[in-house]
């Protein structure tokens, strides 16, 4: 998984879709925003589109929240190898 800073997540062009800008930031697709928000595709394209610094500070959140679940799961296969 690519993960971007979140200054260059700040940044990201704005010509990008939500889910462009999702896939940008590392994440699989806007689907996994919603699942991790537990928001509708349209909130979420309707917050890129009308609130842009909120849409990035919740994709931020989420590749925070997927990187740490990513983390969790290598540490549980390593001490399940030991087992």
């Amino acid at each position: 998984m690519m993960v971007l800073t979140f200054s260059r997540l700040l940044t990201m062009q704005s010509n990008l879709t939500a889910s462009q800008q999702a896939k940008a930031a590392g994440l699989k697709s806007l689907l996994q925003v919603q699942q991790l928000t537990k928001q509708s595709a349209q909130t979420l394209i309707n917050w890129h589109r009308d609130k842009p610094e909120l849409f990035r500070v919740v994709v931020a959140g989420c590749v925070s929240v997927a990187t740490a679940e990513i983390a969790d799961n290598e540490r549980l296969e390593r001490i399940n190898a030991k087992l």
